[in-house]
């Protein structure tokens, strides 16, 4: 007996997209569940969206969508085990779920939609992947400093990378700035 397909067709005469409703947890290792539904853009509905990279790190693993298992992105799945709440429900907008990839005219009429679903979300959660190389550790440091050296120095590009600045030089190494669609995702949400 076949599973009944995740993805129900979207109304495009609506502005139809998809968005998750990720379930809370008490138990940040607990396995993610999350339920899709269909929303129209023009009702205002109140989601996030979510801006990631698909390939890095690489692997994938699990969650379960409206009750159906979903293979994900390593990356994604770590995104959303951070980002679930504790005691309620979280809307958000990704790609690779609410999307139905293996519909090619889907993508391409979501696609279409990308400057809206970013523009009428309350926010983007930009994910640059969990801590690596001590760089929470070194923003932390520099976030509870009060006084720089460095303060009044011109800010240009080779202040930034400046060895002095490890975690901004290792924050900007990140492979979410290497991708084009970065600048829609970072500037067409409100917030």
């Amino acid at each position: 007996m076949s599973q009944p397909s995740l993805y129900s067709p979207l109304r495009s005469q609506l502005r139809e997209v998809r968005v998750i409703h990720l379930l809370p947890s008490d138990n940040f290792d607990h396995d993610i569940h999350c339920e899709l539904r269909a929303v129209s853009l023009d009702t205002n509905p109140e989601y996030e969206a979510l801006s990631y990279v698909w390939s890095t790190p690489p692997g994938t693993g699990f969650i379960t969508v409206s009750g159906q298992p979903m293979e994900v992105t390593a990356n994604l799945l770590a995104a959303l085990r951070r980002l679930r709440c504790r005691q309620k429900t979280r809307v958000v907008w990704a790609d690779a779920i609410c999307i139905n990839q293996a519909d090619m005219d889907e993508r391409c009429a979501q696609v279409l939609l990308m400057g809206d679903i970013y523009r009428l979300t309350k926010g983007v959660l930009i994910w640059l992947g969990d801590g690596l190389d001590g760089t929470r550790e070194d923003a932390l440091t520099v976030d509870e400093r009060d006084d720089f050296p460095w303060r009044d120095a011109p800010m240009d590009a080779s202040f930034i990378l400046e060895p002095r600045v490890p975690a901004l030089s290792l924050l900007l190494a990140l492979p979410w700035w290497t991708r084009m669609w970065v600048v829609q995702e970072a500037i067409l949400p409100p917030k």
